[in-house]
């Protein structure tokens, strides 16, 4: 989205804090199972903060729950202030929205859940195809994103508990605070509004993506958080790393420097730059040692297995089900192979095969490709298509044929 050079012209001639907001509809509608929005906000980031907390109140009924403990609401501003001005600038707004302030230890002010009640494991898919591997000279980041049609502990959606990610923001901002250091980020947001994000982009061409770690929690007992501590959520790892660094040389010794727990569901991560260079980040099922998968130039594809745990291709256990992690990875790598540049359609097509395609029927709601993002770094653009609902179709697989919004482009100038 193009901000008018007059906007900026009278900001700058203020010189106070002003908040230039443009929302739009841009897939879906309220009788969809999707309705997805783009919010573009440019100001401070406490203002941001503050539109936010707006929002989320108007819209979804969101505001700041209690903090579980007042030591570590203490310590988690504490690591804001310090590490991610920005996101403290944006709790700020959040208080000052709410009529309070953001050292009061009873409140948490660092995130803006809405839809949220528990957690199910989301089934990813998330490719790199670097320039020399597709036909636009361009890297190219396909990523989809699976997660169960119902609530998020995975039941029945009913008018009050609706679908967990039936509202995704298609979210841009630009601080204008900070001297230039938090950049200007394109993100496809969910369950928090104030510092996540499930996948994006920034302004030097970074792209993150995070994939459930479905093979650690089959495997290994995990303890999650259930609230805020000090340090980084697994959603909000990615907002984090868009705002604060612009390669991925910086987003490595981010990660490797920065705590990060799981408030939920433990989360690995696919970065890529605007240079043609990608990693996979993982963390070990004990949180202790982590582990960066260096893409090397080559195609990189990750889905909800763990690399360090399966290093070689060749080695992959053998998956029963097409939607399997295994599956789904072998189903995009044996594509991404190609000798020959894949054109940003076959690049699609790769992606759509493996998409959620599970019977509609069951006793829990059907996991489908809430969305497919087609990331381009060098451009800065996002491509994305969402999930808008489906209709019985017994020559279709599945025996349902989806409905979906087609490809919406944006552009981070």
């Amino acid at each position: 989205m193009l901000f008018l050079p007059a906007v900026l012209a009278s900001f700058l001639a203020l010189g106070e804090p002003a908040l230039d907001v443009r929302e739009a509809v841009v897939a879906g509608s309220p009788g969809d199972f999707m309705e997805v929005r783009h919010v573009a906000l440019r100001g401070t980031s406490r203002e941001i903060g503050k539109k936010l907390a707006e929002i989320a109140l108007a819209r979804f009924g969101a505001k700041p729950g209690p903090a579980l403990d007042p030591d570590v609401a203490r310590a988690q501003r504490a690591f804001f202030a310090r590490n991610w001005p920005s996101q403290f600038e944006r709790m700020m707004g959040v208080a000052d929205f709410h009529g309070g302030r953001v050292d009061d230890g009873a409140r948490d002010y660092g995130s803006l859940d809405y839809l949220l009640g528990g957690a199910s494991a989301p089934g990813c898919s998330v490719a790199y195809f670097p320039p020399r591997s597709t036909t636009l000279g361009a890297g190219v980041v396909s990523r989809n994103y699976d997660f169960t049609t119902g609530t998020i502990m995975g039941g029945a959606a009913s008018a009050s508990s609706p679908p967990c990610t039936s509202r995704p923001i298609v979210l841009e901002t630009r601080p204008t605070d900070g001297g230039g250091k938090t950049l200007a980020t394109l993100s496809i947001v969910s369950y928090d509004l104030l510092g996540s994000s499930i996948d994006g982009i920034n302004s030097a061409g970074l792209v993150v993506a995070l994939l459930a770690d479905d093979e650690i929690m089959q495997r290994f007992p995990i303890e999650p958080t259930r609230g805020a501590a000090a340090g980084l959520a697994e959603i909000q790892t990615p907002r984090f790393l868009l705002e604060t660094c612009s390669t991925v040389e910086e987003a490595k010794d981010a990660l490797l420097s920065t705590r990060q727990y799981y408030s939920f569901i433990p989360c690995h991560y696919l970065v890529a730059d605007a240079h043609g260079k990608s990693f996979v980040f993982e963390l070990s099922a004990g949180r202790n040692v982590a582990h960066v998968i260096d893409g090397g130039g080559a195609p990189q594809v990750t889905t909800n297995f763990m690399r360090h745990l399966h290093p070689q291709d060749a080695a992959l256990p053998s998956d029963p089900h097409a939607e399997g992690s295994f599956a789904r990875y072998r189903a995009i790598a044996d594509r991404a192979k190609s000798d020959a540049p894949l054109s940003v359609d076959a690049i699609r097509a790769a992606a759509s095969c493996a998409f959620a395609r599970s019977s509609a029927g069951g006793a829990h709601p059907p996991g489908r490709t809430l969305w497919h993002a087609l990331y381009v770094p060098e451009k800065r653009t996002l491509e994305v298509d969402f999930y808008l609902g489906e209709n019985p179709n017994p020559d279709a697989d599945g025996g349902w044929r989806g409905r979906r919004s087609g490809p919406i482009a944006f552009r981070l100038e």
